[in-house]
């Protein structure tokens, strides 16, 4: 990270070096010989309501054995939403030794039959190098078939990879229009993006309102890097009256959130200030967490 203005805001991702490899993924791996007949469809879904009523205690007593039965039932009938739920029961451990290879198989059972939410979990885990090595081609054109469907998460993790060059040539202009998408949706990590975007000019016209606003609407959802990033921008009077407590008061409300650069951030600026001062600044964040952050920032 460079010491320019643009390299202390917050980017989306960092990634420790671990080996991966990026082999094409073809479109015919998830081809659609195996969508299930309507009948099929029913009986997986039925056997997936009980196993819910099952894990819920609806008309019966609580019985995760029984639930888990059920949802393996459902899921080797082929019914996607069930393949999906116990892959991530595999990913996760939660009721069976956890296996992110068995996680993969049933996450791909559900994409083959056009499972969005598959897509995107196969995506993150090779994204993230969750079990298996890196892998940002296949994580690529998971995201790109969710993305392409307009999911917001989709979109915006899309538009990491291009911003990044990860299993794709590097492309900014590309990046920001994959994240205007996902922000259109109301994707809070997409807005916080966008904004950063526009105050570095890269894939967008340099506009630093528009960054401005962007991670305004960031916050307002509560998102803990936007909060950092006004902050900064407070601090050096970026797109806002350059005001001290205000950029405190927004560093506390992002370590609040659990941000882990905020609290020394926070405590840098708090020695240019008063106690009053400080005071009045975890005032303002407390009020601001009391509204839900809602109406907390003035453009």
């Amino acid at each position: 990270m460079n010491c320019s203005l643009a390299g202390l805001l917050i980017v989306a991702l960092t990634t420790e070096q671990k080996t991966y490899s990026n082999p094409v993924e073809s479109k015919d791996s998830f081809a659609d010989d195996s969508i299930k007949s309507s009948n099929q469809i029913e009986n997986g879904k039925d056997l997936m309501l009980e196993a819910i009523k099952y894990r819920d205690g609806v008309d019966r007593e609580k019985s995760f054995q029984s639930y888990l039965n059920l949802l393996i039932q459902s899921a080797e009938s082929g019914y996607a939403p069930a393949q999906l739920r116990l892959g991530k029961n595999y990913q996760s451990g939660t009721g069976v030794w956890k296996d992110i290879q068995l996680a993969i198989q049933w996450f791909e059972e559900a994409a083959k039959q056009g499972s969005n939410r598959a897509h995107i979990e196969l995506g993150k885990i090779y994204e993230t190098g969750d079990g298996v090595d890196f892998n940002f081609s296949r994580a690529f054109y998971h995201y790109q078939f969710a993305a392409q469907n307009n999911y917001p998460e989709a979109q915006k993790k899309l538009g990491d990879l291009y911003w990044d060059g990860r299993g794709v040539q590097r492309d900014s202009t590309l990046a920001t229009h994959w994240y205007q998408k996902s922000a259109d949706q109301n994707d809070a990590d997409a807005e916080n993006q966008l904004g950063i975007a526009y105050l570095e000019g890269r894939g967008v016209a340099k506009d630093i309102l528009k960054a401005a606003t962007f991670i305004t609407k960031a916050a307002s959802r509560g998102h803990p890097a936007a909060f950092q990033n006004l902050g900064i921008m407070y601090q050096l009077g970026l797109g806002f009256e350059q005001n001290n407590v205000l950029a405190y008061t927004w560093f506390e409300v992002a370590r609040r959130l659990g941000h882990p650069r905020s609290e020394s951030f926070r405590d840098g600026l708090g020695l240019l200030l008063k106690p009053s001062e400080i005071e009045n600044a975890e005032q303002l964040a407390t009020h601001c967490q009391a509204k839900q952050y809602l109406g907390c920032i003035s453009i």
